[in-house]
């Protein structure tokens, strides 16, 4: 699915680099394309694959951070709007599109510094805490069973064997 992404940037792509978000990872690994990722109705399949990813990392212990770029559910931006030639494209910009965490900076294409505005999946946070099914309020879910269970403050006791691709189990 990575190569998916790749095929769409220049020069062969970004290397090993996969220059994606967290939303935007959560997109690629549901199978949508670049273009189809911004689309309304990619919206929920993607915030329900970035809540997983969030919860991976917060019934870890120690800190649990998130980027504002996750709040606003940033998607990767397009080559096209970063650079007017190929050989001007830096895929290290790909994630770091400007985003807005409230509503009235929602409009701004550009940033005063001339960064493109990254299209995104969510509303803005200040819209989601209306909305029981957001992005926001499944972390502050999560971050509420993780403080419950005790697992901010644990350590990680073992790592586990597992007979799964891909699976990991700790011990906490």
């Amino acid at each position: 699915r990575a190569s998916m992404w790749a095929s769409t940037m220049p020069l062969g792509g970004a290397g090993d680099v996969l220059p994606v978000t967290g939303a935007g990872l959560a997109a690629l690994g549901a199978g949508f394309s670049h273009a189809d990722a911004a689309k309304a109705d990619a919206r929920e399949t993607i915030r329900q694959g970035h809540l997983a990813l969030v919860f991976f990392k917060a019934m870890q212990p120690g800190l649990l951070m998130l980027h504002g770029q996750d709040l606003a559910g940033a998607l990767p931006l397009d080559w096209h709007v970063m650079a007017d030639s190929e050989e001007r494209w830096d895929p290290a910009l790909a994630p770091r599109g400007a985003y807005a965490l409230y509503r009235t900076a929602r409009t701004t294409v550009l940033t005063r510094q001339g960064m493109p505005r990254a299209p995104v999946a969510y509303p803005t946070p200040d819209e989601q805490l209306n909305d029981p099914h957001s992005f926001l309020n499944g972390v502050h879910a999560i971050t509420a069973m993780r403080e419950r269970t005790g697992i901010a403050a644990g350590r990680v006791a073992a790592r586990l064997r597992t007979q799964g691709r891909g699976c990991i189990a700790l011990a906490v």
